[in-house]
């Protein structure tokens, strides 16, 4: 299964890409692609990679389709790549192999299976292409861009996962 990981250009909060930023020596991007092997899955970069081809080279890149739309362009581009995807952050420094085998490998079918916190994780969620990609698609052609409004118009269910796991580092502050 491909799991689209999300880069960008450099956060304005953080002053700097989030995939640079290390967690025991190691760039965030990097722990991630090695997360996602060690789950048995596929890597693909999604968005801006430009701060990040000298990290990671010999994996896949998808260009986004709709080019300023942000993370919901990359999930576009991941779902006009494969019928069945998972989107992830590249700035969620505790997520395991673990538990993304277990997102992959959930024998449950929704349009949208995905960890919740307050709110829905768009950026630790499984989308199934075949019923994501009309609505995401007519979506987009609306002009709308947030992944938690795309969450509205589906059936979501929910993947248990230990909130501290999907803490991510949008802000100076989060950094340990």
């Amino acid at each position: 299964m491909l799991v689209g990981i999300l880069v960008g250009g450099a956060s304005r909060r953080m002053g700097r890409p989030k995939g640079l930023i290390e967690r025991d020596g190691e760039p965030l991007l990097r722990r991630t692609v090695r997360v996602v092997r060690e789950a048995g899955l596929q890597p693909v970069l999604l968005g801006n990679d430009t701060p990040y081809r000298h990290l990671e080279p010999e994996v896949p890149r998808l260009p986004d389709l709709y080019g300023g739309a942000g993370p919901i362009a990359g999930l576009h581009a991941l779902l006009e790549a494969t019928d069945r995807g998972i989107l992830l952050g590249c700035d969620m420094p505790y997520i395991e192999a673990e538990d993304l085998r277990r997102l992959a490998s959930d024998p449950r079918n929704p349009p949208l299976l995905a960890a919740r916190r307050q709110t829905w994780e768009p950026l630790f969620a499984r989308y199934e292409g075949g019923r994501v990609r009309p609505v995401l698609t007519a979506y987009l052609a609306q002009g709308r861009r947030s992944l938690l409004g795309l969450f509205d118009r589906l059936p979501v269910e929910e993947l248990p996962v230990a909130p501290d796991r999907l803490d991510d580092w949008d802000r100076p502050g989060d950094l340990p």
